[in-house]
């Protein structure tokens, strides 16, 4: 298996913890990273607001601190509040895939193909993400998202979905099984869900989402609760 990294990190061989940062309030003009508790940070810039003055800046600052930055501009129909077009998402995401260590991006969005390459040439990993915030899809349907992100070489698959019932952990948890290839990430959401993202990277999961400021998902910990189980 290839290296692949996000920075200076290596994902595969031990569990990264990601704190996730959803309000201007926490960015280092107003906040002390020495109080991150996580490795890397994802900025979700749909919930801060694209129109943030100076974001990339910000997001340097975190990474200049020792924290790599996968910035997310998530779309409305995967949980996110980004309603506008794919054609007003794409500079935006494109200036911070080459000013910053990684972005996220759906596999379902028109974006995906061009990003994906584009990362090639920059020779950085990006995520591509399948969120369902309804249930969780028969193991077929998963597997199938998963092997489409696994074709592209430089994505770090991340799969996440609403647990229904205990059956869909057990559904989540084969197809992390089946996944040897290459570090992919893999949730389960909601009440239910809440257990896998500590059992989870104790089996291979390669990234543990929390959140530093406030969750962003169902079922999501703090960071700082998941940093302590990953230690």
């Amino acid at each position: 298996m290839k290296d692949f990294r996000i920075g200076q990190l290596t994902l595969g061989t031990t569990p990264r913890v990601v704190g996730t940062l959803s309000t201007h309030n926490l960015f280092p003009s107003a906040y002390p990273t020495d109080d991150y508790t996580c490795d890397m940070v994802e900025v979700r810039l749909d919930e801060i607001d694209p129109n943030t003055h100076g974001w990339i800046k910000d997001c340097q600052a975190i990474e200049a601190a020792g924290f790599p930055v996968v910035l997310t501009l998530r779309l409305a129909s995967e949980g996110g509040k980004w309603k506008e077009s794919d054609e007003k998402r794409e500079p935006i995401l494109l200036a911070a895939q080459e000013s910053l260590a990684c972005i996220d991006i759906e596999l379902t969005s028109k974006l995906c193909v061009p990003l994906c390459r584009q990362a090639q040439k920059l020779e950085k990993c990006i995520i591509v993400s399948s969120h369902n915030f309804k249930r969780t899809p028969d193991f077929g349907e998963l597997k199938d998202a998963l092997d489409r992100i696994l074709d592209i070489p430089c994505a770090i698959p991340k799969i996440s979905t609403m647990i229904i019932e205990d059956a869909d952990v057990g559904t989540l948890r084969r197809l992390l099984e089946t996944a040897n290839s290459r570090p992919v990430c893999i949730i389960g959401m909601g009440s239910r869900g809440t257990k896998t993202r500590v059992l989870f990277p104790s089996l291979g999961s390669c990234l543990a989402y929390g959140y530093l400021d406030s969750p962003n998902a169902p079922g999501q910990l703090p960071s700082s609760i998941l940093i302590q189980y990953m230690q």
